[in-house]
């Protein structure tokens, strides 16, 4: 097999290249197709962003982390940090459609003063009631498309 291409700067003839197999192409051909349609997978557990505000008495919680597990015992769960009264998991990261129980946790306090010998340290107050995070029966679904959850806490439930 020979292959023509354009004529070279130094030679009015053109260019002949004759590769030892028809396999020389494949790695052109392989480039070309993936820039074309795309190399990879895409997301076998079609996973979704999920986002939303959390407030705890009517106040942005100011930091904390939320979890998302499966309510049906599935196996792919997630979370995210809060900060400022908000998250966000990306799609990357996100969650695939289906039912979550949904836990917050926000501790204050409980470190050791670097100034203060060592000692005992108080523990960590959580500033969520158990309703919200270790005796959680809160649900949301996850869709495909748009998925924002606010959540509005109290400190009494």
């Amino acid at each position: 097999m020979t292959i023509c291409l354009p004529h070279d700067a130094t030679s009015s003839a053109p260019i002949a290249m004759k590769p030892s197999s028809g396999l020389a192409l494949l790695p052109l051909i392989a480039s070309a197709a993936c820039f074309l349609v795309g190399c990879g997978e895409a997301d076998p557990l079609n996973r979704q962003s999920v986002s939303g505000s959390v407030t705890l008495d009517g106040q942005p919680l100011k930091q904390g982390a939320i979890s998302f597990s499966p309510a049906a015992g599935g196996e792919t769960g997630g979370g995210a940090a809060i900060a400022g009264g908000s998250y966000t998991m990306s799609r990357e990261h996100g969650l695939p459609p289906g039912k979550y129980v949904v836990r917050i946790n926000s501790a204050e306090g409980g470190s050791a003063d670097p100034n203060e010998p060592p000692g005992d340290v108080a523990p960590a107050k959580e500033l969520v009631p158990a309703s919200w995070n270790t005796k959680s029966k809160h649900e949301i679904e996850v869709v495909e498309g748009q998925n924002d959850f606010p959540f509005d806490l109290k400190s009494s439930d």
